[in-house]
């Protein structure tokens, strides 16, 4: 078998489920704690609901992109407070900030990912790991037509950011992760 040149994900964070109409809770991901968000909100409408879980999908990839950008991509124009809130991993800020900053790496977009396909009942899973001698990532396991498969859009971005539009990355950092959820 060969060894895959990532570690397995170390924690796994299982998104709430809630449907459009409970009441809102506030909780937390990682350090990003759920609060209200006007643009989230607004973003799960009821038309949203109609239409099909892979359809939810990619209209949670295309907010994602209108409202957050690649803190990670040379060309972006980061202020100091910003940079030290991406970046500041351990103090807990509000999703609203995270929207209202308008830059994030995978933390920020994941959370953002989950919250919404969360409110829109889409099943998801947080999952963070470790490239192993680099950065620690995050990414989503989400359960569409009754298969689990990865969503990782900040990948995506950060791809596209480089110029390697439509590649993907981590494959076999992927597969293990997928496998644990089909048991």
């Amino acid at each position: 078998m060969d060894k895959s040149p990532f570690e397995k994900p170390q924690t796994e964070t299982p998104a709430p489920q809630k449907p459009l109409e409970q009441e809102k809770v506030n909780h937390q991901i990682e350090n990003i704690e759920i609060d209200n968000v006007e643009e989230i909100e607004n973003f799960c409408t009821a038309d949203m609901t109609f239409k099909s879980k892979r359809e939810q999908l990619n209209a949670v990839r295309e907010f994602l992109k209108s409202h957050l950008h690649n803190a990670l991509d040379q060309k972006a124009q980061i202020t100091d407070d910003v940079s030290k809130r991406i970046w500041d991993q351990e103090t807990t800020k509000k999703l609203s900030q995270v929207i209202q900053d308008k830059y994030g790496v995978c933390l920020e977009w994941h959370v953002v990912a989950s919250t919404l396909l969360s409110k829109l009942g889409v099943e998801n899973v947080f999952k963070t790991g470790r490239v192993p001698n680099g950065p620690g990532h995050t990414y989503l396991d989400v359960k569409i037509d009754k298969k689990w498969e990865i969503f990782d859009p900040f990948a995506e971005k950060y791809l596209e950011d480089l110029g390697h539009n439509g590649n993907k990355f981590q494959n076999e950092y992927y597969k293990d992760s997928l496998s644990n959820l089909e048991q």
